[in-house]
């Protein structure tokens, strides 16, 4: 199997973080730890779709909320039959830390979170354990 491997880190997040992650193909971990940043790890299988087409962006938005997606740019060219890669996300946030999570043909594991956390997910499954907050599963 042939990898592509992205990391980034973000520090500084004040009282309570705010992180969007999105998977399109693949699976997402998040946990809580007790370091005031949020670590972002994805692992592109390069062999399992159009490598070319497959975007990942690790980003902090001006407003401080990190952002973690999978982008899968085929102009809607449906005749190419391409797919995207898979995409593996392992991702680790404060304990206090506002969730969104998007996943399509993706699985998610929430563990240990405190907040507004938010899932949508299509064709998935999500897991969550010990989860203090507003919480939304879709």
């Amino acid at each position: 199997m042939t990898t592509a491997n992205y990391e980034e880190k973000f520090g500084h997040l004040g009282d309570l973080a705010n992180v969007k992650i999105s998977n399109i193909r693949g699976h997402v971990n998040i946990t809580s730890w007790a370091q005031d940043e949020v670590e972002i790890k994805a692992t592109v299988d390069l062999d399992s779709g159009d490598e070319e087409l497959t975007q990942v962006r690790i980003f902090q938005e001006k407003n401080g909320r990190v952002v973690a997606k999978v982008e899968f740019n085929n102009g809607h060219n449906w005749i190419r039959f391409s797919k995207p890669c898979i995409v593996d996300f392992e991702v680790r946030v404060p304990q206090k830390c506002n969730l969104k999570v998007s996943t399509v043909s993706s699985s998610a594991d929430i563990i240990g979170v405190e907040g507004r956390i938010k899932v949508s997910s299509v064709s998935g499954k999500t897991y969550v354990e010990e989860l203090t907050g507003d919480l939304d599963l879709n």
